[in-house]
């Protein structure tokens, strides 16, 4: 499976006992996403149905918890003036760092093709001005190649090629790609192990939309529109750190603290300033263990 655009995010499928259902761990993907199953078949000329199933609950629980409702009028009213602050106040706040890309490394060569004389396919342009690409004959097939500095030569297995990140299994399609619709093409050195096939770097095309524009999918090949978990909100945290900050008279009436869904396990300290508004705050820290039991813990403190 393969997200559809600028980066790599690829996941092979963990199959079930008899191989006809597989699972995907797509950690790090969220919102809506353009994606494409495929899956190779020993036999060129056997066809696959392939059908997406969600893993989250598609009905309502016959019976929802109660909601408890607390009757304080002052702590609506001050919760009400802090809904209506927030709006009016500009947020200068820091704020938590989000998850990265989920693919760190970076390619040892990119080549933008708009500072380069343009062809009209991508075998034209590897022939041309890329030195570290090569396509080959393999038996019947024409395949793509990377050049790897640690061997001082061409590998022996083929690469793995990407469109918009989805893998392109038939190497002639890529080669007949139409190479002005192109925007990138990245190289990435070392070998790669996906689907059980063993590959010799990473050729990775990528066109200036990012959304497969001039790709006809192979025959095994499914687009599918599917909406990952939501993207974890950044929590904004206020900074009172030095003194200009601490005088500020900037209203700050925050009842919610500071949330980190995902601490680090190595984290000791976690340290968050209080509001203006004074009372008795709770704290609460979940977690699991390493054989995945849940515990929590919780304290209490004042603001005075």
């Amino acid at each position: 499976m393969a997200c559809v655009g600028k980066e790599i995010r690829m996941f092979e499928g963990k199959p079930v006992e008899d191989g006809s259902e597989y699972y995907f761990y797509t950690h790090g993907v969220n919102n809506m996403q353009d994606i494409v199953l495929d899956v190779v078949l020993k036999n060129e000329t056997d066809k696959a149905r392939l059908n997406i199933v969600t893993p989250f609950a598609e009905s309502k629980a016959k019976q929802l918890p109660s909601l408890p409702l607390y009757s304080s009028e002052q702590n609506l009213l001050e919760r009400s003036v802090m809904m209506q602050v927030h709006t009016l106040v500009p947020d200068t706040t820091n704020s938590l760092s989000v998850a990265s890309s989920l693919y760190n490394f970076t390619p040892s060569n990119s080549y933008k093709l708009d500072e380069w004389m343009r062809f009209n396919s991508v075998r034209e342009t590897f022939i041309e001005f890329i030195p570290g690409i090569r396509s080959t004959k393999q038996g019947n097939e024409n395949v793509i190649q990377t050049f790897s500095r640690e061997i001082g030569n061409f590998g022996k297995f083929k690469s793995l090629v990407l469109i918009d990140g989805v893998p392109i299994e038939n190497h002639q399609q890529a080669l007949d790609f139409d190479a002005r619709l192109l925007e990138y093409i990245h190289q990435y050195q070392g070998s790669y192990i996906f689907g059980g096939q063993v590959y010799d770097g990473i050729v990775s095309m990528v066109t200036y939309k990012g959304n497969l524009n001039g790709l006809r999918l192979e025959e095994n090949a499914s687009l599918f529109v599917y909406e990952f978990p939501q993207k974890g909100i950044c929590f904004p945290m206020k900074d009172y750190s030095d003194e200009a900050k601490i005088t500020s008279r900037i209203p700050d009436f925050r009842h919610t603290l500071y949330w980190n869904p995902s601490i680090e396990s190595n984290s000791r300290t976690i340290e968050f300033y209080t509001s203006d508004l004074t009372g008795t705050y709770q704290a609460i820290l979940r977690g699991f263990t390493e054989k995945g039991a849940i515990w929590e813990e919780k304290i209490d403190f004042v603001v005075e």
